[in-house]
């Protein structure tokens, strides 16, 4: 597997996203970052399947997260 670095604004994103699906609530957020977790596997698993960017970096966008909260009491 290859290491994943993540640019500084995609790492500052990332945080930002996760607090605030924190907020939201904290099984959002858990599976937020399992969704993160499965998309950093990949990318590890097989680098070169995606774009470049610029230099030696490369693009992985991912899919949109949804989220659905219960109203119920």
């Amino acid at each position: 597997m290859t290491p994943v670095e993540f640019h500084p604004e995609a790492l500052l994103e990332l945080e930002e996203a996760h607090a605030w699906y924190k907020e939201l609530d904290d099984l959002v957020a858990t599976a937020f970052l399992a969704e993160i977790s499965r998309s950093v596997a990949k990318i590890s698993e097989r680098p070169e399947s995606w774009p470049k960017t610029r230099g030696n970096e490369r693009r992985f966008l991912l899919n949109p997260f949804h989220i659905q909260l219960s109203t119920e009491c």
